[in-house]
């Protein structure tokens, strides 16, 4: 309790001292600082030693910086804490504060090494290092590995020195960018390689960058611009690493299953580079609940081993934790087929697209769907109008009209809303989204909401473009299909083909390939019929309910 009293009094007394938002890196160097004053005792020692010490230029000037801006804070600490007590202090500072977007949790560090079946002897790069929880891992486990860690962000490269530096293990630190041909020297190669792709790179902003580097140019050489940069950095891990070498990739999904990036991860396949790929559990990281996939490369691989490791983990208060059971338990699940894995052929991944998401294949199908129609067999499928909100805002009219205009909010319970808002016109081509009479509409993201337009007056009612239009054939009724797609193994049917790491949703192509229960035409009109039924029940019931409401509140007033 003292060393936490001590270190909290410290950090109040490091931001009065400076006007600056101090992150977890200046607390780290500060206390290092500490640390080297308590071993070398005097303040002349300590400057000849950051001057001398196993670091480059750039580390240096931070580490004097430091220095200098708590001078009066630093001989203070040290002389109200024992060498002892900042060593504690060290090992559990809160290092992501301000840089959690560079993390590696420990335990994905702990799964990538088995996955690079890492042994003393090899030479491994840490890509996009960030403070090199993956390198430091990798030393400590490995001691007569060889390792260098390559990060851009010179913040996070200093934070991974001074980790390097206080835990003595012989880390090559590289202030450089993996986009850089010359970082990794030709013939001096890894043979293995961890990168944890940069949140939330754009391709747009790589592609001057991938222009200059010959490998990156001749794979990306005509791909549209909007394609996931993480596969800029899942191309340099899988052609820097030498002959017979392995590579694992943290990245997020969408670049798995998106549409735009199909071709990318076709000619992946073609080239044998994708061993397997992990789908790991949500929220490893404290600041953001999307979750991670591993991505295994090694060389001539004719299938993919796929692993669901979504359900392996702890849930801790702030964060989900990969223990060293859920790590067993998701090499045992890489090894051979389980529930939560499979191997899947060339030929069935061109079927689904070349969609590399686990989830994919192990969603178990249900025995009602074997004979089935696809909403594209039975329904013409369109969005609604797609446009910015400031001409919807230019068109609301506050009074009644002969237009309306429909959102994803206006679906209640397989219902419109009787109070849509009003338009004074419809917008130019707006006619193409306009309700018809039988219309099944669904929300594009999740949760899918529907509702069938049944009751409509003699108004147009626009549809916004968050919406799907489904408009059957005479094979469907109306009401069978927006009955299936609200029920259980309706929705399971839409998260299966819906895409997104956080927030899930299902494009036109896909929603095309939802599977339908066929049913006879009189079964569906039985169903229609009872359904009518119980909706005016339902109306009805409402009806008094709120009449009920109404005498409730007018009791006092009587």
């Amino acid at each position: 309790m003292r060393r936490v009293r001590e270190y909290r009094y410290i950090v109040r007394e490091m931001m009065q001292a400076d006007l600056e938002r101090h992150d977890g890196i200046d607390e780290l160097a500060f206390f290092a600082l500490v640390l080297w004053l308590h071993q070398r005792k005097s303040a002349d020692q300590l400057l000849a030693y950051l001057d001398e010490g196993p670091w480059d230029g750039t580390v240096r000037t931070y580490l004097k910086g430091i220095f200098s801006r708590y001078s009066s804070v630093l001989f203070e600490a040290a002389e109200s804490l024992s060498e002892e007590d900042v060593m504690d202090i060290l090992a559990s500072l809160p290092l992501y504060r301000d840089l959690s977007f560079t993390e590696t949790p420990e335990g994905v560090t702990a799964l990538a090494g088995h996955l690079l079946q890492l042994q003393d002897g090899d030479k491994v790069a840490d890509l996009c290092s960030g403070l090199g929880d993956f390198a430091l891992a990798s030393c400590k486990a490995f001691p007569e590995i060889t390792c260098m860690a390559v990060e851009k962000d010179k913040k996070s490269y200093v934070g991974a020195v001074l980790r390097t530096v206080l835990a003595d293990l012989p880390i090559t630190h590289v202030c450089g960018d993996v986009l850089e041909p010359t970082t990794i020297a030709r013939g001096k190669e890894p043979n293995k390689i961890f990168c944890r792709v940069p949140s939330w790179p754009r391709y747009r902003d790589l592609a001057d960058q991938v222009r200059n580097y010959p490998a990156l140019s001749s794979f990306f050489f005509g791909e549209k611009r909007s394609i996931s940069a993480e596969w800029v950095f899942a191309v340099v891990a899988a052609m820097r690493h030498a002959p017979s070498g392995r590579a694992v990739v943290m990245m997020p999904g969408k670049g798995l299953y998106n549409n735009i990036d199909r071709e990318v991860r076709q000619e992946f396949l073609r080239r044998g580079w994708i061993e397997g790929v992990i789908a790991l559990p949500e929220r490893l990281l404290g600041n953001s609940g999307i979750g991670f996939y591993l991505l295994v490369l090694s060389e001539n691989n004719e299938s993919v081993r796929m692993v669901d490791g979504t359900s392996f983990f702890k849930a801790e208060r702030r964060q989900n934790v990969l223990t060293d059971q859920h790590i067993e338990s998701i090499l045992t699940c890489y090894d051979q087929d389980t529930e939560q894995s499979c191997r899947i052929s060339m030929t069935q991944l061109a079927a689904n697209g070349y969609v590399l998401d686990p989830q994919r294949y192990l969603t178990k199908t249900d025995a009602r769907l074997e004979k089935a129609w696809t909403v594209d067999d039975v329904c013409t499928v369109s969005r609604g109008f797609v446009t910015g909100a400031g001409l919807l805002d230019e068109l609301v009219s506050s009074e009644p009209t002969a237009y309306r205009y429909l959102m994803v909010q206006d679906l209640e319970n397989g219902r419109i809303r009787a109070d849509l808002p009003y338009l004074k016109e419809l917008p130019e081509r707006g006619e193409a989204a306009c309700l018809q009479k039988g219309d099944i509409l669904l929300s594009k993201m999740a949760p899918f909401k529907t509702a069938l337009a049944d009751e409509l007056q003699d108004e147009q009612v626009l549809v916004t473009g968050n919406v799907y239009i489904l408009r059957g054939s005479d094979a469907i009724e109306p009401a069978y299909l927006m009955l299936y797609l609200q029920s259980a193994l309706g929705q399971s049917e839409l998260d299966y083909w819906a895409k997104g790491s956080h927030i899930k949703n299902i494009s036109i192509g896909d929603l095309r390939k939802v599977r339908i229960p066929i049913l006879s035409k009189e079964k569906q009109q039985d169903i229609a019929r009872q359904y009518r039924k119980l909706a005016q029940a339902m109306k009805e019931a409402e009806a008094k309910l709120l009449a009920i409401k109404q005498d409730m509140n007018n009791l006092v007033d009587a």
